[in-house]
């Protein structure tokens, strides 16, 4: 038998390739979050950090102020609310659409700030703005509430 010809279309060519892992765990929100399998129970959790920082904040100003200390430890009740729980949620929301969306999320508010009066001007700079890389890019994205939204 011969010697067989690398370029003969029967032989297999190895194919080498790489992976790269990001681990985004390192953050403690998405620690909290990857470690909270229940919408509800991370919802209540977070409702929970943010009426902390709340009260934290709101120790903080009556220390400014005058005996403001009574209302403050009296204005917070134990159990939460149906309003926290929105909060929460909407936190949530915010939270993982940054970190995804950090690029598109930045131009819109960029544009947002600079073009708010014309809409046809908006959207020209919107469509510039976003690349087609984007894989939101035609769903008509847009800011509400600084929560990212798409239209169509």
């Amino acid at each position: 038998m011969g010697q067989i010809n690398n370029d003969d279309p029967e032989v297999k060519h190895q194919v080498g390739s790489n992976e790269t892992v990001i681990d985004d765990l390192n953050n403690p929100t998405n620690q909290l979050i990857h470690s909270i399998s229940s919408w509800h129970q991370l919802k209540k959790v977070i409702a929970v950090f943010l009426r902390t920082k709340k009260i934290l904040r709101d120790r903080i100003q009556a220390r400014s102020s005058v005996n403001n200390e009574n209302f403050i430890a009296n204005s917070h009740s134990n159990s939460l609310s149906a309003e926290d729980l929105a909060q929460a949620e909407i936190a949530i929301v915010k939270f993982i659409q940054l970190t995804t969306f950090h690029k598109e999320i930045m131009c819109l508010s960029n544009i947002k700030l600079e073009d708010s009066a014309d809409y046809r001007k908006f959207q020209k700079n919107k469509k510039l703005t976003i690349k087609k890389v984007s894989s939101i890019h035609r769903l008509d994205p847009y800011l509400k509430d600084g929560i990212l939204r798409v239209g169509g």
